[in-house]
């Protein structure tokens, strides 16, 4: 009779653990099954900046600096000290979407002074970004930032940490079919609240790059299937 006890305790205690093990099994699987997407190289993000209220700008997509969005001064590129208002710009392929929600995410490195709060748009494909630190017209990138446009929200980005914002799937599919996608990539474009219409420069957000990731390689942006 203990004998028949110590048995059925035996095979109970394995299908215990059989159960446990399959549990444990199923959560990792549930955790991995979002899909990430890293923008692909430096001339897929970048910042585009114009000095006030000109047409003549710059347009930064592989250097090692971050992505400015805001009103900064700098003489990095001119002689003279000049006065920039700057949008960013990030490009990822959709080509794998499958009918998800897309969260995008993106590491705040510094924060400047107090800048309006961060807003976030689908826009047009530029497709590549092209990379000039000197003075040119900007016009056909600037105003792709400025037409055909998607809101996606707003956030308040703290130093050190990530800003994320969730489309949903019918919001993205709505983007798509309206042709705001070309060749299978999004672009997302981020400016400052009303940017158009600040003056006091000095404030701004340092927002870490596909190159510019000081603290770890895997602070890269990049936006999720979920």
């Amino acid at each position: 009779m203990n004998k028949r006890k110590s048995i059925i305790f035996s095979i109970l205690s394995v299908l215990v653990i059989i159960a446990v093990f399959f549990s444990g099994c199923e959560e990792v699987n549930n955790g991995d099954t979002d899909v990430k997407i890293f923008v692909e190289n430096s001339y897929y993000d970048g910042f585009i900046a114009r000095e006030e209220s000109q047409v003549q700008g710059i347009i930064v997509s592989e250097d090692n600096m971050p992505m400015k969005v805001g009103l900064f001064s700098s003489t990095d590129y001119s002689s003279d000290e000049l006065n920039y208002l700057s949008r960013g710009i990030l490009r990822f392929d959709i080509s794998d979407w499958d009918n998800t929600d897309i969260t995008f995410w993106i590491k705040c490195i510094n924060v400047q002074g107090t800048p309006a709060p961060l807003e976030e748009y689908f826009m047009d494909d530029p497709e590549a970004l092209p990379n000039f630190d000197q003075l040119q017209d900007i016009t056909s990138i600037w105003s792709l930032t400025d037409s055909s446009v998607k809101f996606m929200g707003e956030a308040y980005p703290i130093e050190n940490q990530w800003v994320n914002i969730t489309l949903e799937k019918t919001q993205v599919k709505l983007i798509i079919d309206e042709k705001y996608s070309r060749n299978e990539y999004m672009t997302i474009m981020l400016k400052l609240f009303f940017d158009f219409t600040l003056d006091e420069y000095g404030n701004y957000f340092e927002l870490a790059t596909v190159d510019y990731t000081p603290n770890d390689d895997s602070d890269q942006p990049y936006i999720e299937f979920n």
